[in-house]
């Protein structure tokens, strides 16, 4: 039996399209709101917790919940779960990486992420994945998989990527969603203790190159064959970026 976990992948090489841009969060309390608040918090605690961490639930007068957790080192998660059971989740790791995560009433959830350069950098040196700081739910049915899209920083090259996924087993795998909608497996796509793991990219080149076509467009296709869908299209003299080849073909960065 399988689950399934989307991904799209911008800033390094994998094809990718758009994702949501995710925000530092804070952590702040409701004090510091407008003391007109028309959904004033009615009930505050605090719990001090055994890995050294500190845990503030504030539930507001409409039924909402609000629990921030600050750790030791500095890493906050703050959740928000509204009456319905959708929820928001907030994450900003000690390393600088920050993660959202939105599930609505119907339990439809789409994560984002932004992976800061120090845990890309320290991944490598530790010869590790790095870890994004979201945490999902596989499906069995890739309709209603939730969708993680994750920023690397630019020029990150070939990166071991691990989304931690709550009800992992060891047949779930990542398939990734291209810039069409069109959907393929990650062929190397791991289940680990924790998550899926995989390689977002390839060895960054540097290389450029100019599309030369006599005049009319190039079609660009979501993988090396004509059998792959094209996805956009590129006029004569169009500078891109070259990460690698596969047969006859070029992989590039748009």
């Amino acid at each position: 039996k399988s689950a399934v976990c989307k991904v799209t992948v911008t800033g390094g090489t994998t094809p990718s399209q758009p994702g949501g841009s995710t925000g530092d969060s804070s952590g702040g309390s409701s004090s510091d709101r407008d003391s007109h608040d028309s959904n004033p918090v009615i009930k505050t605690e605090t719990k001090n917790n055994t890995d050294g961490s500190t845990t503030k639930t504030e539930t507001r007068r409409d039924g909402s919940v609000t629990q921030t957790t600050t750790g030791k080192d500095g890493s906050v998660t703050k959740t928000e779960t509204k009456k319905d059971g959708s929820s928001v989740t907030e994450n900003k790791a000690a390393d600088g990486s920050t993660g959202t995560v939105k599930t609505d009433k119907n339990g439809q959830t789409e994560a984002a992420a932004k992976v800061s350069g120090k845990a890309v950098e320290d991944a490598k040196k530790n010869g590790e994945a790095v870890k994004v700081p979201v945490e999902v739910e596989a499906t069995r049915n890739s309709s209603t998989a939730p969708t993680v899209s994750i920023e690397l920083p630019k020029g990150a090259g070939e990166t071991k990527v691990e989304i931690p996924v709550s009800n992992v087993t060891p047949g779930t795998v990542a398939v990734l969603v291209y810039p069409d909608g069109t959907e393929e497996i990650l062929k190397d796509s791991i289940p680990t203790e924790d998550g899926i793991q995989f390689s977002s990219g390839e060895n960054d080149s540097g290389q450029t190159g100019t599309v030369t076509t006599g005049g009319g467009n190039l079609n660009v296709r979501t993988g090396a064959g004509m059998d792959y869908t094209a996805f956009t299209q590129l006029p004569n003299g169009t500078t891109v970026k070259v990460i690698g080849t596969d047969g006859d073909w070029l992989k590039v960065i748009l």
